[in-house]
């Protein structure tokens, strides 16, 4: 499936330039993130609502990482980050 990576404050990568975020508008979204984390704040408008989940993965009874996943309703639109660095 088509992928696609937020700019939320990262180094400008080859998903930048590729685009697209403006064809995706009404669609809903996956957003997964490392760690226990709430809502990136600067996603907040672009979508109508959101529901967290978490995932754990574990080997032998030991967490080996946690995640926390967002199901994102209804695309509006995506904040534009200027070119911080490379």
């Amino acid at each position: 499936p088509k992928t696609f990576c937020a700019n939320l404050g990262r180094r400008m990568n080859q998903y930048d330039i590729w685009g697209g975020f403006d064809r995706l508008l009404g669609k809903n979204a996956i957003l997964v993130m490392i760690g226990r984390n709430d809502f990136p704040e600067a996603l907040k408008q672009s979508f109508d609502s959101y529901k967290k989940r978490k995932f754990i993965s574990y080997k032998n009874k030991k967490i080996l990482r946690e995640y926390s996943i967002f199901e994102c309703y209804n695309f509006k639109s995506m904040p534009s980050r200027g070119v911080e660095s490379y």
